[in-house]
């Protein structure tokens, strides 16, 4: 791997206890789905998911806002999401519930089809997703004209899921498979800074009989749990399309989302082979430190 990296850091504002009660504290929401059921004919591949969080109050009741959302997954019913949802303010020891929605995208919405769409950094593809999804989302859910086929939706109240093992929590959602929410804490108030970065990589191993491989890089940050350590995805770059001397586009990603502000924390680089249908086969990968 050859990588060029430019970091602007700004130190943490906050110290101290971090779980007082009725603090306001910054949280970081990333999202994954399992065995969820496909909603396209079969000779048609499998589902997109992408994933809508809204935010309910202190009371499941209330009218949801929405608070963000993720990229869409092509072909993939078991999607890790790359995008983390922001929650701003949140109160400890006060009850806030967020929902989390699963939709299927329309990719056809977009005038791409979905081969060029799954070669899209995940940078690229949550501005897609937004671009089709943002406008009167609650109320085209409601009145079902929404253009996009509901998965599944999942209620979660956030004291709840901090205070889980891990600060994980899982729910099965309606048609079928289960959704999982990580939570974790925010170092800052968001302007840590930005990692810039550029990767390439020099003889990759072609994974295929017939044809040249297609890579594309993931990276995920090490997150320490009760457990074991885990990985929470953060980015998912674009595909080079048979080249293994593959140089991926340059990508920018905040130091809250990249390392929660850690220099130290380790990051995995995995590069994979694309594949249509979302079965890619892993190439290689690296762990380093983002220091």
């Amino acid at each position: 791997f050859y990588y060029t990296s430019t970091i602007r850091i700004k130190p943490s504002p906050w110290s101290g206890n971090e779980t007082t009660m009725g603090q306001n504290r910054r949280l970081q929401l990333s999202i994954t789905a399992k065995k969820l059921t496909n909603l396209h004919y079969a000779m048609l591949g499998k589902s997109n998911p992408f994933a809508i969080v809204t935010v309910r109050g202190d009371n499941p009741d209330n009218a949801p806002t929405v608070l963000g959302h993720t990229e869409t997954v092509y072909n993939n019913l078991n999607p890790t999401f790359a995008t983390n949802v922001i929650l701003e303010g949140y109160r400890f020891g006060v009850p806030l519930y967020v929902e989390v929605g699963l939709f299927d995208f329309k990719s056809k919405l977009t005038g791409k089809t979905e081969r060029d769409l799954s070669a899209q950094s995940s940078s690229t593809n949550v501005s897609v997703t937004g671009d089709v999804t943002d406008s009167d989302v609650l109320t085209g859910i409601k009145d079902g004209t929404f253009d996009h086929k509901v998965m599944g939706t999942a209620l979660f109240e956030v004291g709840e899921v901090l205070g889980a093992r891990g600060n994980v929590a899982a729910k099965d959602i309606q048609t079928g498979g289960a959704v999982y929410i990580h939570i974790e804490r925010s170092t800052a108030d968001g302007d840590l800074g930005q990692m810039k970065f550029q990767l390439r990589a020099h003889k990759i191993h072609n994974k295929r009989t017939l044809g040249t491989s297609s890579p594309f890089f993931e990276l995920f940050r090490r997150v320490e749990r009760p457990t074991g350590a885990s990985w929470t995805n953060i980015y998912r770059s674009n595909v080079c399309r048979g080249d293994l001397n593959p140089v991926w586009e340059s990508a920018s990603l905040d130091m809250e989302t990249f390392s929660n502000g850690d220099m130290d924390r380790i990051i995995k680089i995995v590069v994979n082979d694309h594949k249509k249908g979302g079965k890619s086969k892993m190439i290689g990968a690296v762990e380093m430190s983002v220091r």
